[in-house]
């Protein structure tokens, strides 16, 4: 099982109006996931998430357009957490009570907090998807084994069929004669 399956799949999507004044902030984030992008607009942000159902989207707001966007994806399966980043954290404390995904991810005013809180939560994601895939390998090695012996009873039965029977004997039907 490849973990970089696994990591592509998540992505870090970022929305602020202001998104040129974070380049050393951006460098961080971009060190939890192979692929961060970035808007500054809300509308073309609520696009991206729509089109990628495939991703695991790890949203990063800022607070002015967290009314706007959170309603708006706050269904999207692909949507793991959001995480509001703003100047006064108070001011979105009703957001967080709303949504599940404000309430898993958070409300942020230092980036660096910000930032350890998106490596713990990108961690356990792909913890719980890496136990979550060995379960399933597992499950298919175990059904593959059942099939193997499930093979090797009929080929028995099949060889059994054909050494027990005379030579003037009509083969069974199913079972096709090598003579």
């Amino acid at each position: 099982m490849d973990i970089d399956f696994v990591a592509d799949h998540i992505c870090l999507v970022w929305v602020d109006k202001n998104m040129e004044y974070y380049t050393r902030t951006k460098d961080k984030f971009r060190e939890n996931t192979n692929t961060l992008v970035t808007f500054n607009n809300p509308q073309q942000c609520i696009r991206f998430i729509y089109q990628n159902p495939t991703k695991k989207i790890f949203l990063i707001t800022q607070g002015m357009f967290a009314p706007y966007i959170v309603p708006a994806v706050n269904n999207c399966d692909q949507l793991e957490s959001v995480y509001i980043f703003c100047h006064i954290v108070a001011n979105y404390r009703f957001e967080e009570m709303q949504y599940e995904k404000i309430r898993k991810g958070g409300i942020f005013d230092i980036d660096d907090d910000l930032n350890m809180k998106l490596t713990e939560d990108i961690a356990k994601y792909l913890i719980q998807t890496t136990m979550d895939l060995q379960n399933k390998a597992n499950s298919c090695t175990q059904k593959a084994q059942d099939l193997i012996e499930r093979y090797r009873q009929l080929y028995q039965v099949k060889c059994t069929l054909l050494l027990n029977r005379s030579p003037d004997e009509e083969v069974p039907y199913g079972i096709q004669s090598k003579l």
